[in-house]
């Protein structure tokens, strides 16, 4: 690195000394990663029991009660939760045990999947499927492929403040427009025969509640909750696709100390995706994609700055290569993801050049006109507290540790290029071929000029590239030429 613009000044290295900062810095990515991966695998207690592994259950001394599968569907449609539950509803066909499917479903809608040959799936269930468009905490909602989801199943169940509707656009990723009199026809010939009174057609380009949704003969009953939803579905009838009617017989009524109450006669069998599926479903929301995006290009950028062969710069991959993983599904503006990009270009340079000053400012409102306009959904977006979260931690990001790496690391004097040729120290990490070496002192990034060097051994060096020092073993001391370069 030229120091003021002088050709034969340059940098000499950094001194060996401990930077707090960026130590820090290093661990918030570790940890911020590793949150990220654990809250993909972790169960998730939102079906009302926690602590419950979602698998099966051991066989049970009573083996008449028949099982109810409870399967999870969170999040937008992608390719995870396609076959997932595709899997689910082969699993419970086959299974004579099972009584019926419920499909707890809280989705915006799909990403590049057919929803309407999903649907059909469901209509076509050798069982009864119940959905559920509730959870129990927050606001559960229904819209495009998630209404296609809803007009498929034998019986529907709401919870108050669930959101059904709009069917439009149907997929996010492909964002068009539904046509009504398509949408029409399409919804009827989903609705199974026993919900012939139902009527979907207004929700095509608008939404209702769970209230209007039971008007509207949408809903077949109301559930706040899990258990509500089997005392809501118990005793109604399901006609299926091949004529068969089924009632179902999910609880049983008995006084208990006077008060009278409805446990379940049947065993419920919670299935939620998990593992790599899992993890891959979960980091496919634009709030992740973004927040994968930010840290990785943060990390790539301090790595290059700190010189040095640590984790951050691993962690700025991964953060990045998962990032465009999710990008690639969903429905992203590119220019967009260019402008962070530049961002994160132009604060790296100002922090160098001028600690901070109009390349930051720029920077910065590239950042917010990118983060804003991430997603061309207009209401599937970033998370405001993830967005705010970000761009307030970029702009501090780079105003305190940034700075002080980069302050750090050129704060040491300045020697001629032709000065450091010929000069000696010894290997401060193994070279095979890149590493590290000190020189009278300070550490460089370094490449061994001829096979590898092993830690700790006298090299000389035979050129230099840029801030890379290329070297050679030495057949003297390190501490007899050391000096040379002073």
């Amino acid at each position: 690195m030229l120091d003021g613009g002088a050709d034969k000044m340059m940098h000499f290295g950094w001194r060996r000394k401990p930077v707090g900062k960026g130590r820090l810095v290093r661990l918030f990515l570790l940890v911020t990663l590793v949150f990220l991966v654990v809250d993909s695998f972790a169960a998730d207690p939102g079906l009302g029991q926690a602590g419950e592994p979602d698998s099966e259950p051991e066989e049970t001394e009573a083996p008449d009660f028949p099982f109810l599968d409870v399967v999870e569907v969170d999040g937008p449609i992608d390719s995870q939760v396609r076959d997932f539950l595709e899997g689910a509803l082969e699993e419970a066909n086959a299974d004579e045990r099972v009584a019926g499917v419920l499909l707890r479903v809280d989705t915006p809608g799909s990403l590049d999947q057919d929803g309407f040959a999903l649907a059909e799936k469901i209509r076509d269930s050798r069982v009864p499927v119940i959905v559920w468009v509730g959870r129990e905490s927050g606001r559960a909602q229904a819209r495009g492929t998630g209404l296609l989801l809803v007009a498929a199943a034998h019986l529907v169940g709401v919870s108050p403040d669930a959101e059904l509707g709009p069917l439009s656009p149907e997929d996010l990723k492909r964002n068009e427009p539904v046509d009504q009199a398509e949408a029409e026809a399409q919804l009827e010939e989903l609705v199974p025969r026993n919900r012939e009174a139902s009527d979907l057609s207004g929700l095509v380009e608008k939404s209702v509640d769970g209230d209007e949704a039971l008007e509207l003969g949408v809903a077949d009953f109301e559930a706040p909750f899990l258990g509500a939803v089997l005392a809501g579905a118990d005793g109604r009838s399901a006609v299926l696709s091949t004529g068969k009617v089924v009632q179902l017989d999910l609880t049983t009524e008995e006084t208990v100390e006077g008060e009278v109450q409805a446990p379940p006669v049947v065993i419920t069998r919670f299935r939620k995706l998990q593992g790599v599926p899992g993890f891959l479903h979960k980091i496919n929301t634009p709030t992740y994609a973004y927040v994968l995006l930010v840290i990785g290009l943060a990390a790539i950028a301090f790595e290059y700055f700190a010189s040095s062969i640590g984790i951050a710069g691993g962690l700025g991959a991964l953060c990045l290569l998962a990032s465009f993983q999710a990008m690639g599904v969903l429905p992203v503006n590119w220019w967009a993801v260019a402008l962070i990009a530049a961002a994160v270009l132009l604060m790296s340079v100002d922090v160098q050049i001028s600690n901070l000053g109009v390349l930051t400012i720029a920077g910065t409102a590239f950042a917010v006109v990118g983060s804003v306009f991430f997603t061309y959904v207009g209401d599937y977006r970033v998370r405001w507290w993830a967005l705010l979260l970000c761009l307030v931690g970029l702009v501090l990001f780079y105003a305190i540790a940034m700075t002080t790496v980069v302050r750090t690391r050129f704060s040491t004097p300045t020697i001629g290029r032709e000065a450091l040729v010929g000069a000696q120290g010894e290997t401060a990490s193994e070279l095979d071929p890149d590493g590290l070496v000190t020189i009278s002192g300070a550490t460089w990034k370094a490449r061994a000029h001829r096979g590898r060097i092993a830690l700790g051994q006298p090299v000389t060096v035979r050129a230099v590239d840029g801030l890379v020092l290329e070297v050679d073993p030495s057949l003297r001391p390190a501490g007899d030429a050391e000096t040379r370069a002073d």
